[in-house]
């Protein structure tokens, strides 16, 4: 009969973290720390077109866009490419911050990569309302197999500016809390350094972001102020050959405003 002496902590390390998750706190503050443990630190991230299989592509085409009972109710239908048609693929829908497909349903995919509805030869429709502005949605077609996994984003209102020369922001709710917003840029000279600066409710601040090879960025915002539960916030991009301003509302409101 053996034993093994208990191994001692490793303090260093235990101290280590302690002051990053410190200096993450301070630096985001809790909606941003909430944020960054959940979502960007986490070891099993979110699905996201970016996680496709390699190969594979899936779009959504908007197909009609009404009003019923005072809301927008916008229908889409799918296309892929990239998967050959083939049975046991099942559709799943993904809210904001989900990391788990809800809904499953299973369809099946003709010769020009069209999403049907299961042993049918009508087109499956996705009916999507209660939308706020700039809050996404993702669909993920998953084959039995887990071989297959391709997903596909749309934000039904979209919040995005455009300058002069072409550059474009746009911004997308990445919580159910209105918190937290991802920023998004395209259309600037490739790997210049843009000047931002954001003013949420009077707390300005300026800071620098340098583009990637394709004149693109992509930052994370947590916009609340102290002393305030909801409000707007402004940020200003200017480069070296286009600049605008993008404005949107955060806290309760963000979320609860349907459009």
């Amino acid at each position: 009969m053996t034993s093994q002496v208990p191994k001692k902590p490793n303090w260093l390390l235990l101290i280590g973290l302690a002051i990053a998750s410190i200096c993450v706190l301070s630096a985001l503050g809790v909606a941003g720390a909430i944020y960054y443990f959940r979502y960007i630190a986490n070891p099993n991230p979110l699905p996201s077109v970016e996680s496709s299989t390699p190969g594979t592509e899936m779009i959504l085409m908007e197909i009609d866009r009404s009003i019923e009972n005072g809301k927008t109710v916008v229908l889409y239908e799918m296309k892929t490419s990239g998967i050959d048609p083939q049975k046991g693929l099942t559709l799943n829908y993904y809210p904001v911050g989900s990391s788990e497909g809800s809904s499953p349903v299973e369809v099946d995919i003709d010769t020009t990569g069209q999403v049907m509805q299961l042993n049918s030869n009508s087109p499956f429709v996705a009916s999507m309302y209660e939308f706020a502005k700039g809050q996404p949605f993702l669909f993920g077609l998953i084959s039995s197999d887990k071989q297959i996994q391709v997903f596909a984003k749309e934000v039904p209102f979209p919040i995005v500016a455009s300058g002069e020369n072409s550059c474009q922001i746009s911004v997308e709710l990445t919580d159910l809390s209105g918190t937290a917003f991802m920023i998004q840029g395209e259309g600037f000279i490739p790997q210049e350094i843009l000047n931002y600066t954001s003013n949420s409710e009077g707390e300005i601040h300026n800071n620098t972001i340098k583009l990637d090879e394709n004149g693109k960025f992509r930052l994370f915002m947590f916009p609340a102020v102290i002393g305030k539960l909801s409000g707007m916030n402004k940020i200003r991009f200017v480069g070296q050959h286009c600049e605008t301003t993008v404005e949107y509302e955060w806290g309760p409101p963000a979320i609860e405003n349907k459009q």
